[in-house]
Order: structure tokens, then sequence, then C-alpha cells
């Protein structure tokens, strides 16, 4: 009897430590994705919520494609809901390995509206042996040195201590060529919310990726000295990059990359050629490492010049019923549409208002020559209840538009 409950004793010593050993997720290798559907890698998250209301959740009250996603709930995961009443923070995070010094990207799609700089998502690399830990929520209080916009001492800001919130739609986060040394981290995703007022929905994470970039993409592409007939692209790299050259690939508006002129280089720049006038063109700048290549993003675009009119061809018509108009009076961009070959002149920037634009107009006001017409509407400096033209000296320096002849 007494080898029994020798035997016995020893039996339940060891039980916990083999829990423990089976509850200790082994760290994600790179690369690595998540959509939250396996459920044995569903496993490997660790998931602290402590004392706090609104929890995180691996289910499918929401998702960004497949069935599920990881989520804020105050109802145990069956709804992306929150008790907006009820302050605290939540923390949900997954080790990962990083096997070399490097560069690496993380993206992953997200939605939350929360509440001004009070409710919200942060996302983290926590290095293993971090100074500040991870700490579960034992109150209503945050979680040391996280705010809307600051982070703890060691902690890497994936977010670059940009709070994500105020998007009800799910919108893809990407953090291109972050510099990591080799080691273990901790991927964190932090909720906050403070009691003090919010919108449903609270945080919601899907499809996450994170790999090595092993051919760091051209940075701040830029076309400058834009002619009738040509254009200079510029770009940069980081300074330890491995490009051994760039593909440049240009065409009019809107082709299909693949489809356009492509010209290679070892330079940052390239004159681009043989243009037409006035003709919208994107750009595509391409790194590449050997046999492998950068990411591809999206172009930029850009407008070869006009030439002035000639008096010859007088008289000169624009009816403005080809461009896109806008429906407000007060409605102040510089993404408006103007007419091909009108150009912004510029005087100042500090406007009333802001720097105000010319734009194309297309309504009821009586500013409006005719109703429901195209037409182009100058600056006008905005009050609260009427539009008028402002004077310079009085209101400050604004837009106009004009077209050379």
């Amino acid at each position: 009897m007494k080898h029994y409950f020798s035997k016995l004793l020893l039996m339940v010593m060891f039980i916990p430590w083999v829990l423990q050993a089976q509850t200790t997720p082994a760290p994600a290798s790179l690369p690595y994705t998540c959509g939250f559907e396996d459920a044995a890698e569903n496993a490997n998250w660790v998931i602290q919520n402590g004392v706090a209301t609104n929890k995180f959740f691996i289910g499918s009250a929401t998702n960004n494609g497949g069935t599920q996603s990881l989520y804020i709930s105050d109802a145990n995961g069956t709804t992306n809901t929150y008790t907006v009443s009820a302050a605290g923070y939540a923390i949900a995070y997954r080790e990962i390995t990083v096997a070399t010094d490097g560069a690496y990207s993380i993206s992953f799609d997200w939605k939350t509206y929360g509440e001004s700089t009070y409710d919200f998502l942060r996302v983290f690399l926590v290095p293993n042996g971090a100074s500040q830990a991870i700490v579960p929520s034992t109150s209503t209080t945050a979680h040391t040195g996280i705010t809307a916009s600051a982070s703890p001492e060691s902690w890497i800001a994936v977010d670059d201590n940009v709070k994500l919130n105020l998007s009800a739609n799910w919108t893809t986060f990407s953090k291109d060529e972050l510099q990591l040394t080799a080691g273990n981290y901790k991927l964190v995703f932090y909720w906050r919310n403070d009691g003090s007022g919010g919108t449903t929905p609270p945080g919601a994470i899907d499809n996450i990726s994170m790999r090595e970039v092993l051919c760091p993409k051209a940075l701040n592409i830029a076309v400058n000295s834009i002619s009738l007939t040509s254009a200079t692209v510029r770009w940069s790299t980081n300074s330890d990059a491995s490009a051994t050259g760039f593909v440049v690939e240009y065409g009019t508006r809107g082709f299909e990359y693949g489809t356009g002129i492509r010209q290679y280089t070892t330079d940052s720049t390239l004159v681009l050629s043989g243009l037409t006038e006035n003709t919208g063109y994107d750009v595509y700048v391409r790194s590449m490492c050997g046999a492998d290549s950068g990411d591809i993003i999206l172009p930029v675009k850009f407008r070869t010049l006009c030439n002035p009119i000639n008096v010859s061809t007088f008289p000169y018509i624009e009816n403005f019923n080809s461009y896109t108009a806008v429906a407000s009076l007060y409605e102040y961009s510089s993404s408006n549409e103007l007419p091909n070959c009108w150009e912004f002149y510029n005087n100042g920037t500090n406007g009333p208002e802001g720097t105000h634009y010319p734009r194309i107009y297309k309504g009821t006001n009586a500013a409006a020559p005719i109703s429901n017409d195209p037409c182009l509407i100058l600056p006008t400096y905005y009050s609260t209840s009427s539009s008028y033209l402002a004077n310079t000296a009085a209101y400050g320096s604004m837009k106009i538009a004009y077209l050379p002849i």
C-alpha cells in the first residue's frame, strides 16, 4: 500500500509539469500566416484577458474571409461588440522566431471604431527578455506604458505609435522592411477602452502575415522634371538594401502591370522620354536582387504638360461637362479635378479655412450660372452661412486656376 501511494504522489507531482508543457506553445517560424481557420494554430495564441469585461476571442462573430478571426467581445465571443462603460484592456499574442538579422514585413486586416484617443487597438513586437513584461489586466487601468501614441520601453511599435480605430470596415495594415535582430518576439495585439464612451465594433484582427523581406522594395518613388514629352522618376532604398538593379515599368493611366514599357537601371533615377503631351501615366519601380524581386506597390501617377493654346485655335470653348463635379459649394480639396491643361496657381497656403482650391461644381446654388450645369467655381472664403470671394489681404492666400495661352 505504501508503495502504491508513493507512485500516486509522484504522478500528482508530475501532472502540473505536463500540463504546463502542453500549454506553452512552440514559437512559430517564418514565413508565418494566420487567418484563424486552423484550430491547432489557434491554440498557439496566448490570450490574456485578465479581469476585462471586453475580452479577446477567436471565433466566428466576424471575419474578413474564411469563417473566423480574433476579436473583442463582451458576449463570450458570440458577437463582436463591447460594453462601452466597462473600462479595461485585453492582450492576445503569438510568439515568433526571427532566425536572422534583417528586414521583415508584417501585414494584417483590422477593424474597430472605438472612440477618439480612448478606445483603440495597438500592435507591438515584444522581444523576449524585454525590460517591461506583458501583464494581464488586474484592474480597469491601462497597461503600463501603453497609450494611444506611446509604447513601453523596448517594445517595438509595429503601428508606429499610431492607434488603430475609427474604422468600422476591414482595412489592411502593412509595415514593410521592419529591421529586426535574430531572436524570439511576441506579436502582440492590445485592446483598450476607457469606459467613457465609444462605438461598436471593437477590435478585430484577421489574415496576419509576417515574412523576411529578401529584396527590399524601392522607396519614396516620385516623378518630377515633367515636360511635354518626358519626365524623371526618382526613388531610394534602405542604406543596407541588397538590390542590384531596378525595373521601371510605365504606361498610360490604368494600364495593367506587365503590359507596359520596361526599362532596367542600376541607378536610382531614370528619365522617361518619348511621352505624349497632356497624357496621364502610371509608373512602377521594382527592385531586383538576383533571383528575387521586391514587392510591387501602387503606381505613381503623373501627367505630361500641355502646349499653351495657340491664338490661331480660338475661340476656345470648355463647358466642363466631362469632368467630375462636386455637389457642395464649400468642398475644397487638392484632389478636385480640373480640366486638362488647367493648372493650380498658389500664392500662399494660409487661408482662413486652410488652402482653398478651385473646383468644378454642379448643383442648384445661386452661385451656379445655370442650375445643375457644371461650372468652374473660384476660391472662396467659407462662412457658416454663405460663400463669397475672399480678399487675400484680409483672409490669407488661396489657390486659383488658370489656363496657359
